[in-house]
């Protein structure tokens, strides 16, 4: 859930509490709004419980994010980095590296930490302010307190139930679903839960712009864990990264032979997409444009995806597609950002709109890429520059 979302809860919220007295219920706003909060703080309660179930069964836990958006707070607790977002939908614990000894069974404990906090919460809570039950029948009389247990006791349900989750445009395994999974799980799955703090070691230099260090990183990761997929996806952004395509590709092209119903296939067919996409021959295209294809038919949501397809159409003359596509992503009036709004997106949207005679909307987002073209990745530069090449600096004098 994005703050947008969450004001639009509010606004409705507030609806309810006009509409509900005319059908003779008493429910105050305030409760409304609250159990609205109280969601939001239930996730901190349920990801410092994974934490805390993590390290007593000798897990060292690297980081905890609140939400999926762009980090508005970074700070450190212990060796521990803890995120908050602008994104007001669910949260994720990260593991470092865990011995292989006993893996399961430590990994069902971790698991199951977060809805056991909040069910200790829900107790001390039922104990301390001798809550009882009588408002769930008799809205008029139901408490704060009321409403911060039942937005608990419906996170807990809704944690419990196996089925996965979309953050951010990602599927996620409910805990309930990881709880069914873990005692059967695969060699496979096993080496991806082993690979997990090794991976965020190479995924925070990635981050970080550090690309040949997090390659280095993730070689490691496959070299010691070959059937974990995650690390061969890693690997091949890695790659693409530093322009080294036909490495990335080879990496990529063994990741889908190797894992056919992955359910990250999207993603591997996103990836080899863009990997054909950055050599710019028409050969090379008409592969981009059947794994783009792929990829958006497999998960039309997550913002890389239709990046890669948004990008794809304009350089083959599908302007409006194009231009449709990145606009439901790229946002004019926020920062340029790798997750949540990437400089591709501006670069693409500025050649596309000055292909469609619109230079007024071209010269916006031109601009802003510009100002930061000193920090943009390898692959984004090469773009840049194909774009400023093919409109002769977009009209403008050299």
């Amino acid at each position: 859930m994005s703050i947008r979302e969450f004001v639009f809860l509010i606004f409705i919220g507030i609806i309810a509490g006009l509409v509900l007295p005319e059908l003779n219920l008493s429910l105050p706003l305030l409760h409304l709004f609250a159990f609205y909060v109280c969601l939001y703080l239930d996730i901190y309660i349920h990801e410092f419980g994974h934490a805390l179930a993590g390290m007593s069964v000798g897990f060292p836990i690297r980081k905890i994010s609140i939400g999926t958006g762009k980090p508005i707070l970074k700070t450190k607790i212990g060796q521990m980095l803890f995120i908050i977002t602008d994104g007001l939908g669910g949260g994720l614990t990260y593991m470092g590296e865990v011995p292989r000894k006993y893996l399961k069974p430590k990994y069902m404990v971790f698991i199951l930490g977060g809805v056991l906090a909040q069910a200790i919460v829900v107790g001390l809570v039922l104990l301390y302010l001798k809550v009882t039950g009588n408002a769930i029948y008799t809205l008029n009389r139901m408490t704060l307190a009321h409403v911060f247990l039942y937005s608990n006791i419906l996170l807990i349900i809704g944690n419990l139930i196996p089925y996965n989750a979309n953050l951010g445009g990602m599927s996620y395994p409910s805990d309930g679903m990881q709880l069914l999974r873990t005692p059967f799980a695969q060699e496979k799955d096993i080496q991806d839960i082993l690979a997990t703090g090794k991976i965020l070691e190479g995924y925070e230099l990635y981050e970080a712009k550090k690309y040949s260090e997090a390659e280095s990183i993730f070689r490691q990761c496959v070299t010691s864990f070959p059937d974990s997929l995650v690390a061969l996806i890693n690997l091949g952004a890695s790659l693409i990264k530093q322009m080294k395509l036909v490495d990335a590709q080879s990496v990529l092209e063994e990741a889908v032979a190797r894992h056919p119903k992955s359910p990250y296939l999207f993603l591997l067919n996103n990836n080899l997409a863009w990997t054909f996409f950055l050599q710019l021959t028409p050969h090379s295209l008409q592969q981009a444009d059947t794994y783009s294809i792929q990829a958006y038919q497999q998960n039309s949501a997550l913002p890389v995806v239709l990046n890669t397809r948004g990008c794809v159409l304009i350089e083959q003359g599908q302007l409006e597609e194009g231009i449709q596509l990145l606009t439901r992503f790229t946002k004019l009036r926020r920062p340029i950002n790798d997750k949540t709004n990437p400089a591709a997106g501006f670069i693409y949207l500025a050649y596309g709109y000055f292909l469609n005679n619109d230079r007024e909307r071209s010269y916006q987002y031109l601009t802003k890429v510009e100002a930061i073209e000193q920090d943009l990745a390898p692959d984004y530069q090469v773009l840049l520059q194909h774009a400023i090449l093919k409109t002769d600096n977009f009209g403008r004098e050299l």
